[in-house]
């Protein structure tokens, strides 16, 4: 049976069934997790469900156990890499590698306890964040595995809060009270730093509006606004805004020559935001002197724009990189490559992909049909 990574056998429907009815018959251990307000599934050798308590079934819209029994984890709650091709099912893909949920269940078939967080993206596009704890569970001489999963989004959206507001926005903000206070009362000083005073109140109202779409968009609570965009002056915007960086220092980012002037209809504010964080990544991860290529052409029935940088994302990292809150540089990060997913995927109906290899670096590509339609995905292509 094929798998990149946990064992892929499972056990034969009438052992389930066998080890279902097993739990079931101890109504005292039953009763005691159906109290508890975390979700909790009793886990058998191989990674399957033979018990769930009331908390998760109701989550779940299940009536009973049966519903669920056999399955593992991942396909309980419906994660897009379980059905992946050529594999045998949660634990088996080469997303599973890097996933918190089956890491600490096989510590706990290896009699170790566990904690770990995971990212899970369902199939439809609803996101979760878990901390997963996982104990060994003996039970007349069979080995089980205590999982218990706490949705811990609330304190990842803190987190980011914290980033955003207390870190970026209260450094912007100092930003315009040190020039107000070198402005003071002058008319002279006034109109020599009034520029650097609009830049750093846009940087501001941009910052705001950035985390408000994302909650939008988390929600689909965002309407694209149609409007008519040059893709050529909307590169030009968003490097210009870039090379404005302190991380921008010392990089060079450029447009392809190659770069194709393509008119279409969309939401341009939503997509300088998703180009304006593929950008800002190429930047952070970009060293002194090296070159960041943005640019866009007609792929297919699509407009792609693309970031270029000569650094190679790790494997592992790989995997991870459009999990929401998922980041290599700390806590409160992690939001700008999931947003660009959210924004481009369930708002603009396009698809935002990457390639990264040591012998090329890293190419982020966000796809977009010439024209947002509603519900007909109908698409006019307009060349000047």
């Amino acid at each position: 049976m094929a798998t990149a990574f946990a064992s892929a056998e499972r056990a034969n429907p009438a052992e389930v069934v066998r080890q279902v009815k097993f739990f079931r018959q101890d109504r005292e251990l039953c009763s005691l997790l159906d109290l508890m307000p975390d979700f909790i599934l009793i886990l058998n050798a191989q990674r399957q469900t033979v018990y769930a308590n009331k908390v998760l079934l109701d989550f779940l819209k299940k009536n009973n156990i049966m519903e669920i029994a056999g399955l593992r984890p991942g396909e309980i709650l419906n994660c897009i890499h379980w059905l992946e091709d050529g594999y045998e099912g949660c634990g088996t893909t080469g997303f599973c590698k890097v996933c918190g949920a089956v890491n600490a269940i096989i510590s706990s078939l290896h009699k170790v306890s566990d904690v770990k967080e995971c990212s899970v993206t369902s199939m439809d596009k609803t996101c979760f964040n878990f901390r997963v704890w996982t104990s060994p569970y003996e039970k007349n001489g069979e080995n089980f595995v205590l999982f218990i999963l706490r949705d811990i989004s609330i304190e990842k959206y803190h987190n980011a809060l914290e980033r955003i507001f207390f870190h970026d926005i209260l450094n912007t903000v100092a930003g315009l009270y040190g020039l107000l206070t070198i402005i003071g009362d002058s008319a002279d000083n006034f109109l020599k730093f009034s520029g650097l005073f609009k830049k750093q109140t846009d940087k501001l109202h941009e910052e705001i509006n950035s985390h408000r779409d994302m909650i939008l968009a988390e929600s689909a609570e965002i309407i694209p606004e149609r409007e008519e965009i040059s893709s050529v002056a909307l590169l030009n915007e968003i490097v210009m805004i870039a090379a404005s960086y302190d991380m921008a220092r010392n990089k060079i980012i450029t447009i392809d020559q190659a770069t194709e002037n393509i008119i279409f209809s969309s939401d341009s504010k939503l997509i300088r935001r998703v180009l304006g964080n593929m950008l800002k990544n190429a930047l952070e991860a970009s060293a002194n002197g090296e070159e960041i290529i943005a640019g866009c052409f007609r792929h297919e029935d699509m407009i792609r724009f693309f970031v270029h940088n000569p650094e190679y994302i790790d494997a592992d990292i790989q995997l991870n990189i459009f999990q929401r809150s998922f980041s290599t540089r700390g806590k409160g990060r992690g939001w700008g490559t999931y947003s660009m997913k959210l924004l481009t995927e369930n708002i603009l109906q396009g698809k935002v992909h990457f390639q990264s290899t040591m012998e090329d670096g890293t190419t982020f590509y966000a796809d977009y049909p010439f024209e947002i339609t509603g519900n007909d995905n109908k698409q006019v292509l307009c060349l000047k």
